[in-house]
């Protein structure tokens, strides 16, 4: 591993990784179980915003961070990137109604989508060019590993403890990853 930095960048998206593992699994049957008008079309849509709004929040946060003082924005986007996300859980939490689910998924696609983007360019800031894909590949392993292992610990946690064990799971793991990004915003030197 290079730097602190790069380890608290990794650690981050990791956090974030493990925080939505928790869930992945289950989502359907947590919007079947708890949300009114929830249908396997609606369930399905929310899914399909979630990611259409991730990728087209991506590509407007990469062009925007690019721009001008783009350390400085890639760092503040990690930071906002993972507010949202952590806010999410607790969202679930306190609607009932699919509307509002299919509202969350945008927003929680617009978190992932400027975490992705600022992630990105402060993790290739940190490495040799040639070290960027080894990296990658190592780090994309990890994820899913990490991914994997929490989707079994988020059914165990919801059918043993509740949705909302799961939801406080998820946001403290969040929170976990907001204060890193926070540490990494701190630690690190204003640039352009």
């Amino acid at each position: 591993m290079k730097s602190n930095p790069l380890k608290i960048l990794l650690t981050t998206d990791l956090l974030i990784a493990g925080a939505y593992g928790l869930i992945l699994s289950i989502f359907p049957l947590f919007l079947m179980d708890t949300m009114a008008g929830a249908t396997l079309f609606t369930v399905s849509l929310a899914q399909s915003l979630f990611l259409l709004s991730k990728i087209n929040f991506h590509w407007i946060a990469a062009n925007y961070i690019k721009h001008h003082h783009v350390l400085d924005r890639a760092r503040g986007g990690l930071l906002t990137g993972a507010i949202i996300i952590s806010l999410v859980p607790a969202l679930y939490l306190t609607v009932s109604d699919m509307t509002l689910i299919l509202l969350i998924q945008i927003f929680l696609g617009l978190g992932m989508g400027i975490l992705q983007a600022s992630w990105k360019i402060l993790s290739h800031e940190d490495i040799k060019k040639t070290d960027w894909p080894t990296l990658q590949n190592n780090h994309r392993h990890t994820t899913i590993f990490v991914m994997a292992m929490t989707a079994a610990l988020g059914g165990f946690t919801a059918y043993n403890y509740g949705y909302c064990a799961l939801m406080y799971l998820m946001t403290g793991i969040g929170l976990l990853a907001v204060l890193l990004s926070a540490v990494l915003i701190m630690k690190s030197p204003a640039k352009s």
